[in-house]
């Protein structure tokens, strides 16, 4: 009798996970305006957030890029402003050449 309820265990929890279906994940497009003013879009799944470098790629310039993002206060007369700032760097591919 052990033998059979092992067999039918095995059967219906092999049943259960192969039918577990993956959700899917969002990618969004993410415009980034860097700190010279240049216009870069990205698609990521991601949040952008603050104190974190990012390598993707550039839609606009069609290359890949590393993007750190930062956030500075500023204080303006009597308001405290908060600037997220992004600095894009452009990721250089350096393949060794061998003869």
């Amino acid at each position: 009798m052990r033998m059979w309820e092992s067999v039918v265990a095995t059967v219906l929890l092999t049943l259960w996970a192969c039918n577990q279906i993956p959700q899917p994940t969002e990618r969004k497009t993410v415009p980034v305006v860097d700190s010279s003013g240049e216009v870069h879009i990205y698609k990521t799944s991601v949040p952008l957030r603050l104190d974190n470098d990012y390598a993707l790629y550039c839609m606009e310039h069609y290359h890949w890029e590393t993007i750190s993002s930062n956030a500075f206060l500023t204080k303006n007369f009597v308001f405290f402003l908060l600037f997220k700032i992004y600095i894009v760097r452009e990721v250089i591919n350096l393949t060794l050449i061998t003869k």
